[in-house]
C-alpha cells in the first residue's frame, strides 16, 4: 500500500453531495503518518501537479484549493465532472476556444517569486556516509542555485561527495555535489541526468523573462489571459505559456528582488523528429543568449526536463544558471514587441546553429560583452570598457580574421576610431554625435573631434591615459553619454550582422515615450 493510499480511500468515499473538505494537517497525518517538513514549510507540497501525494487526491477526483500551513489545515474541493485526475488546474476547451493553443504545464508548479523550487523529495543516499530523508531546491532568492539537504546520522566532511538518489522513470543516478555544512547540506554544481533515451520535447521553466505581447490567449479555470508566445529558428521551435498571474508576480519580483518563473517553454524540432540531450542544451543556451541579448539582462531556462516518444522522462539538467533581475536594464527591445523578438530570434538561432564555427564564436562573444557592459552593478568606466573592446574585436573578425587585411594594414594604417566608423558606415548607422547628448558635443568641440565614433574612442582613451587626474569629469555626464552611445552603436552593429530587418529602442536620445520604437537604420 502507498503512503497516501488511506488519504486517498477516504476522499473517494466522501458522499457525491459534499464538494468541500478541510482537514487538520493532524488528520491528514492519522491517515498517512508523519508528514515531511516541506508540506509545513512550503506552499508547492499542496500544489496539484504529478508528485506522489497529488497523484492521491487526484485519484478519488479532489483538488488542494486553499492550504494554511501556519494554522495547519488544508481544503480540498471535488473536480468538475468529467475532469480527469492527471489534468493540473486544466480544463479542456470550451468549444469556441477549441482552436487556442494550450498551456504548457510546468514539471515543478508556479510559486511566488523568492521560493524554492523542491525538485527531488525523499530517500538520498551520500555515497560513503549512508541514507536518509532530504531533499533537492531550486533556490530564487538572489542566486539561482541547486541546494540539497539530507537528514543523515554520521556528520559529513566539507568537500566533494556523490550523492544517489531515484528520479521518476530515470531510476537511481549519481551526482556530484559539495557538502558545505556538516550536517548534511550542499550545493550541486551542474547535473545531467539522463536515460540515453531520444527526446520529442523538452520542458523549461523561464525565470525573469518579461510578459511578452502582443500574445495568443490561454484558457484555464481560472480564466484567459494573453500568454502564449512561439518562435522558431534554426529547426527548432520554442512555445511559451506565461503564468496566468504574470501581472501579478512581475511586480513582486521587482520590489523583492527575487527570482521567480515567469513562463513555462516547450522544445521541439519543428519536423517533428528525435534529439539527444546535448542538442537540447545547446539549443536551450541559444534561446538563453538570444532572449539576454534582447532584454539586456539575463534570464534562465532553468531545470529542464526531457520526454522521450511516449512522454517518459528521459534527461534531467540541474544547474546554477545565470539569470538578473527583472529591472534597472536597458534594452534595444520592447517587451511590447513580441513579433519582431520572432524575427530576431530566427535570426540569431540559424547564426548560432551556423556550422562555421567564427561565426557562432563573434555572436557569442559579443552578445556576452554587451550584457555584461548593461549590467547595472557594474561601474561606468569599466562598461566603457567592455563595450570598447567588442567594438575593437568585431572590427577585428571581420577585417582581420577573414582575411579582407592584414594585422599590419589593420593596426598600423587605422586607429580605433577609424575601425568603427568603418564597421557604422556599412551597416548605414548614423556617426553623427546626437543633439541629445551635449556632454559629447562639448567634448568634441573642446578636442576638436569630429564624429560619434572618434568622441566615444576619445573618452576610453581619456579614462585610462587622462591628461590629469580629473579628466574626463570635468564635463558632467560625459562619461555616461559616452557609455548610451557605444552601446547603442554595438547593440545595431551585431544586429546588422545577424541579419535582423526589424524595429528596435533607441538609446539615444534617452527619456523617449515607453515603448517607442523604430525601423533599423538599414530596412530600407
Amino acid at each position: 500500500m502507498g503512503k497516501y493510499d488511506l488519504l486517498r480511500d477516504q476522499l473517494a468515499a466522501e458522499p457525491a453531495g459534499i464538494c468541500t473538505v478541510t482537514m487538520r494537517f493532524g488528520e491528514v497525518e492519522a491517515l498517512v503518518g508523519p508528514l515531511p517538513q516541506s508540506a509545513r514549510v512550503h506552499r508547492q507540497w499542496w500544489a496539484n501537479a504529478s508528485k506522489v501525494q497529488a497523484c492521491a487526491w487526484r485519484a478519488a477526483g479532489w483538488r488542494v484549493k486553499e492550504v494554511d500551513q501556519a494554522a495547519e489545515w488544508v481544503t480540498f474541493t471535488r473536480d468538475t465532472p468529467g475532469e480527469s485526475h492527471a489534468a493540473q488546474s486544466v480544463v479542456e476547451p470550451r468549444m469556441d476556444e477549441a482552436t487556442s493553443p494550450r498551456a504548457t504545464a510546468p514539471v515543478y508548479p508556479f510559486d511566488e517569486p523568492g521560493c524554492k523550487i523542491i525538485v527531488h523529495e525523499g530517500d538520498i543516499e551520500i555515497i560513503g556516509l549512508g541514507m536518509g530523508s532530504g531533499t533537492v531546491v531550486a533556490t530564487m532568492n538572489g542566486r539561482l542555485g541547486i541546494e540539497w539537504n539530507v537528514h543523515v546520522p554520521t556528520r559529513a566532511q566539507l568537500g566533494d561527495v556523490t550523492l544517489r538518489l531515484q528520479r521518476p522513470d530515470l531510476g537511481f543516478v549519481k551526482l556530484d555535489a559539495v557538502v558545505t555544512h556538516s550536517g548534511g547540506r550542499g550545493w550541486i554544481g551542474s547535473a545531467s541526468l539522463e536515460s540515453g533515451q531520444q527526446l520529442t520535447r523538452v520542458v523549461v521553466h523561464w525565470v525573469s523573462l518579461p510578459w511578452i505581447l502582443p500574445a495568443e490567449a490561454l484558457h484555464e479555470e481560472q480564466g484567459s489571459w494573453a500568454g502564449h508566445w512561439e518562435a522558431q529558428g534554426a529547426g527548432w521551435s520554442m512555445a511559451m505559456s506565461s503564468r496566468a498571474d504574470i501581472g501579478r508576480v512581475l511586480p513582486l519580483m521587482k520590489q523583492s528582488h527575487h527570482f521567480g518563473v515567469t513562463y513555462t517553454g516547450e522544445l521541439r524540432r519543428v519536423d517533428g523528429s528525435s534529439f539527444d540531450e546535448s542538442s537540447a542544451a545547446d539549443a536551450l543556451y541559444g534561446w538563453q543568449v538570444a532572449l539576454s541579448f534582447a532584454l539586456g539582462r539575463w534570464v534562465a531556462p532553468a531545470l529542464p526536463v526531457g520526454f522521450d516518444a511516449v512522454n517518459r522522462r528521459a534527461w534531467e539538467q540541474w544547474a546554477p544558471w545565470r539569470c538578473d533581475e527583472t529591472s534597472g536594464y536597458l534594452s534595444w527591445w520592447d517587451s511590447q514587441n513580441g513579433d519582431d523578438l520572432k524575427d530576431f530570434v530566427a535570426c540569431f538561432l540559424d547564426a548560432w546553429c551556423d556550422l562555421r564555427a567564427s561565426r557562432r564564436d563573434l555572436v557569442w562573444h559579443v552578445c556576452h560583452h554587451l550584457i555584461a557592459a548593461n549590467h547595472s552593478s557594474t561601474t561606468l568606466e569599466a562598461r566603457i570598457m567592455l563595450v570598447q573592446a567588442t567594438l575593437e574585436y568585431l572590427s577585428w573578425v571581420k577585417y582581420v580574421l577573414s582575411g579582407a587585411r592584414s594585422k599590419r594594414k589593420h593596426t598600423k594604417d587605422k586607429h580605433a576610431h577609424d575601425h568603427l566608423r568603418e564597421l557604422l558606415a556599412a551597416a548605414g548607422i548614423p556617426k553623427n554625435i546626437p543633439a541629445a547628448l551635449p556632454a559629447l558635443q562639448q567634448f568634441a568641440t573642446d578636442e576638436g573631434l569630429a564624429d560619434g565614433p572618434e568622441v566615444v574612442t576619445r573618452v576610453r582613451n581619456r579614462l585610462v591615459h587622462p591628461k590629469d587626474a580629473r579628466e574626463p569629469y570635468r564635463i558632467q555626464h560625459l562619461v555616461h553619454q559616452a557609455w548610451e552611445l557605444s552601446m547603442q552603436y554595438g547593440e545595431l552593429l551585431l544586429l546588422h550582422e545577424l541579419g535582423y530587418r526589424g524595429r528596435f529602442c533607441r538609446r539615444v536620445p534617452p527619456r523617449q515615450w515607453a515603448h517607442a520604437r523604430e525601423p533599423v537604420p538599414w530596412a530600407n
